[in-house]
C-alpha cells in the first residue's frame, strides 16, 4: 500500500499489550496507549512506544489533558496512517473500566484525534 509509517493510538481503557507485542521492534509502527493504571492486562503488559497510566476515576478534564502529548507526537512522527482504537469502556459505570468519562468527553476525545489527523492530512482507520 506504500505506507511506511503508522501511528496506532490506543485509547481503550485497557493497556495496549496486543499491538505493543505485535509491533515490538517494527520501526515503521509507533504504538501509543493511554489507559487505566490498575486495569487489565494484569500480568501480560507489553510496553508501547508511548504509554500513559491514568488513575481510577479519571474524569473528562483529566483525560482530555492527558491526550495533549499526542499532538506533539503526530508532529514529530509524521505518520502516513493513524489506526485509532477508541473504545467506550471508559464511560462512567462501565463494569470493566474504572474511568468516569461522559459521552461528551468521549466525543471530545474522538474530535481531538480526528481534527489532529485532518490538520496533517493523515487518513484514520477506526
Amino acid at each position: 500500500f506504500g505506507i511506511s509509517s503508522v501511528l496506532i493510538i490506543d485509547l481503550d481503557v485497557h493497556q495496549g499489550n496486543g499491538t505493543a507485542k505485535i509491533f515490538a521492534g517494527d520501526n515503521s509502527v509507533y504504538t501509543l496507549s493511554i489507559h487505566q493504571q490498575k486495569g487489565y492486562p494484569f500480568s501480560t503488559r507489553y510496553p508501547s512506544d508511548f504509554e500513559l497510566d491514568l488513575p481510577d476515576g479519571c474524569n473528562d478534564a483529566e483525560y482530555l489533558m492527558a491526550l495533549q502529548p499526542i499532538a506533539k507526537l503526530v508532529e514529530l512522527q509524521q505518520p502516513q496512517l493513524i489506526i485509532f482504537q477508541a473504545g467506550v469502556d471508559g464511560l462512567v459505570g462501565d463494569r470493566f473500566g474504572r474511568f468516569a468519562l461522559t459521552r461528551e468527553g468521549l466525543q471530545e476525545r474522538n474530535d481531538f484525534v480526528y481534527s489532529l489527523a485532518a490538520a496533517y492530512g493523515i487518513p484514520v482507520v477506526i
